[in-house]
């Protein structure tokens, strides 16, 4: 672990009982980075930050913090001395306490005459200085929101945990708290942790991404790898919809559909091609598709093509293709990527 990793996850595994749940997990986290795990219910998301917490002891492998082992199958140092933050789906604010109360509220071990200054220090942060006094059910469920996140942030911890935050407001106000909250927390230095299930939002927030099925993580990188390079099937169909086409290469080359593809270094055999929507398109040099399926997208058109006895999704701009028509359809070389047959 470099000097600049705040977690590292060894081996990792959790049984529930006789149950596996998780298994094999490695992982590194740097100091100010903000990662996010993404994956479908079930996949273990919730568990394993859980783990990292201390709210649950590992069965196997070992957990680290700033360089400090705090679990493995034998031991497992308390929550609340981990230095960790949490940011739970329910906010959690204490009803009977004003906001500024539920910010100081993991600062015991201060003076009581530097709570209220650190307290403050964390709601500005977050744009609510001006609500300290209040009680938490005068707040909009945004607002509420931004409270727990600076709650959060009041200790000053390395690494801060949040398990999907922003699921239970509506779309327009989640992308606006979403936004504002990491951007407190880059502000802070602290290394982010958080779970969701949106691709979208796992991809425009983080600066990496675990993609996890299963118990097991299937990629970690940045979100343009994962989304452009995905290690599997599995793994590229968590970030949006993949076309995946079996083809036998010979000579670094293989026949599809929509033309020859040159596939340099690539040995000969079966393989997949993988490749996203927009690798797909219309072109006047492609090859004749016929369109069998067109739904608006906003911003582009989503079409299933047809060529060869094989369909593909792809999109495009403007109202190219209505069902039935024929387009020509070029496929990017330099967009698919290849996996074993």
């Amino acid at each position: 672990m470099t000097a600049e990793s705040v977690l590292r996850l060894a081996d990792l595994a959790f049984d529930y009982g006789s149950r596996p749940l998780l298994r094999d997990l490695d992982l590194s986290v740097g100091r100010g980075e903000v990662v996010c795990i993404l994956g479908p219910s079930g996949s273990g998301k919730s568990t394993l930050l859980r783990l990292i917490a201390g709210l649950e002891r590992p069965s196997r492998g070992r957990i680290e913090i700033a360089g400090r082992c705090v679990a493995d199958a034998r031991s497992s140092e308390p929550a609340e001395r981990r230095g960790v933050g949490m940011v739970f789906q329910d906010d959690a604010l204490f009803p009977h306490l004003s906001v500024i109360d539920n910010v100081g509220f993991g600062l015991i071990g201060l003076p009581r005459r530097e709570r209220r200054p650190r307290a403050l220090e964390a709601l500005d942060r977050l744009g609510l200085s001006d609500r300290a006094d209040d009680w938490p059910h005068r707040l909009s469920g945004g607002e509420q929101q931004r409270v727990a996140v600076a709650r959060a942030l009041a200790p000053r911890p390395g690494l801060i945990l949040m398990d999907e935050p922003f699921s239970r407001l509506d779309s327009q106000l989640r992308y606006r708290v979403r936004d504002d909250a990491l951007s407190a927390l880059r502000a802070s230095g602290a290394s982010v942790i958080f779970v969701t299930h949106d691709a979208e939002e796992a991809m425009a927030s983080a600066d990496s991404l675990v993609l996890m099925a299963n118990g097991r993580i299937l990629q970690f990188g940045t979100p343009e790898d994962c989304y452009r390079r995905p290690v599997s099937v599995e793994a590229g169909q968590l970030l949006g919809p993949l076309n995946v086409m079996p083809v036998d290469v010979m000579n670094e080359s293989a026949r599809t559909p929509f033309g020859t593809l040159d596939l340099p270094g690539v040995a000969s055999g079966p393989a997949r091609l993988v490749f996203r929507p927009e690798a797909l398109r219309a072109a006047a040099d492609g090859v004749a598709a016929s369109v069998v399926g067109r739904q608006f997208g906003g911003a582009c058109m989503r079409l299933e093509v047809e060529a060869g006895g094989f369909r593909a999704r792809m999109a495009v701009q403007g109202r190219n293709g209505g069902d039935g028509d024929t387009i020509r359809v070029r496929l990017e070389a330099g967009e698919v990527e290849v996996l074993p047959g």
